[in-house]
């Protein structure tokens, strides 16, 4: 609580005690030895114990920095490996690709070739045909093959 300040004829003057009498210092005792070794042992100890966990955080500290170190090479070779083997079935699909159009263009040309035969087959066919109406030989090309053997 706030104290009230008395008015001015009533204050109290303060330092002088009383009269004649002399202020008696205490003789130092044992337990006014005792506290400041107390104090000072207490203080030791919140030292070394500040110490030993500055100490230990910075061993924590080394060791984050360890492992996060270690995790981020860990990362940088997962994504050179994925880079690469993402350009490697890159190149291989770009490669099954040329292939299978060459295939296909193959396949084209092969059914071109096809149909030339069969319509040369046809053609041949129907000249047999009508030839054997018309009483000759059916295959100019079995003429050469039997004069060759004679």
């Amino acid at each position: 609580m706030p104290t009230t300040k008395p008015s001015r004829g009533k204050r109290v003057k303060g330092g002088k005690g009383k009269k004649g009498s002399k202020q008696e210092f205490k003789a130092s005792t044992d337990q006014d030895v005792k506290t400041p070794r107390v104090d000072s042992v207490t203080w030791e100890l919140r030292l070394s114990s500040t110490n030993q966990d500055l100490s230990a955080c910075q061993r924590a500290h080394c060791d984050l920095i360890r492992v996060s170190e270690y995790l981020s090479h860990q990362l940088d070779t997962v994504e050179r490996d994925t880079t690469g083997a993402r350009s490697y079935w890159e190149r291989e699909a770009a490669d099954k690709e040329r292939e299978i159009g060459t295939l296909e263009e193959k396949l084209k040309k092969q059914a071109e070739l096809a149909l030339e035969e069969k319509n040369k087959l046809s053609q041949r066919t129907r000249l047999n045909l009508s030839l054997i109406t018309a009483g000759g030989r059916s295959d100019p090309e079995e003429e050469d093959v039997s004069s060759r053997k004679q």
